[in-house]
């Protein structure tokens, strides 16, 4: 019996022990946790500031393509826009014609005439929206300021917002003159 109590006092021991290491072991964990070199503190700022940088670089990176976009989607959008018109101002002024001539069948010859008369300006109409639309004086205008804008060394941007048209529009000048 004195063995088992022996044997007990000194599991009791060990055990008070193992548990006094492992609270010294987490002390020093937890103080190292806590207790970081300043130039720890500094290389971790530093890192944070470098992504702070990175990331607005990213946003206006990013912000200028969509503005860049927007520009694009809103011409793509005038020129819908002007192509729908003109497809309108041929449907209509073409069915009017189609009509004049069923209204008037007087003669084979006379319907023959209108027909041919009617067609031609469809088919130029038509071949018209095909191909590049004839500028009128104030584009021509709007081109020659771009053109000079540009050789005096402004940027796109900057002729675009001096004459209150798309970035896409100038660029667009600036090539056909190249």
């Amino acid at each position: 019996m004195a063995i088992v109590v022996l044997l007990s006092y000194i599991l009791n021991f060990a055990l008070i022990f193992v548990i006094v290491s492992l609270l010294i072991r987490v002390k020093q964990v937890e103080r190292k946790l806590i207790n970081f070199t300043p130039t720890e503190a500094y290389t971790i700022m530093e890192n944070m500031r470098e992504m702070i940088v990175e990331s607005e670089r990213l946003a206006h990176n990013l912000e200028s393509s969509i503005k860049e976009r927007e520009s694009v989607l809103e011409d793509l959008s005038d020129l819908v826009d002007e192509k729908l018109a003109r497809l309108n101002h041929i449907q209509n002024n073409g069915g009017n014609v189609i009509q004049n001539v069923k209204d008037n069948n007087t003669t084979t010859n006379i319907n023959q005439q209108n027909t041919d008369d009617t067609i031609k300006p469809v088919s130029k109409s038509i071949s018209s929206t095909n191909s590049q639309p004839q500028p009128d004086n104030n584009e021509l205008d709007i081109k020659a300021k771009i053109i000079s804008l540009h050789k005096s060394g402004k940027s796109d941007a900057e002729i675009a917002k001096e004459l209150s048209i798309s970035v896409t529009e100038v660029r667009l000048a600036v090539s056909l003159v190249k």
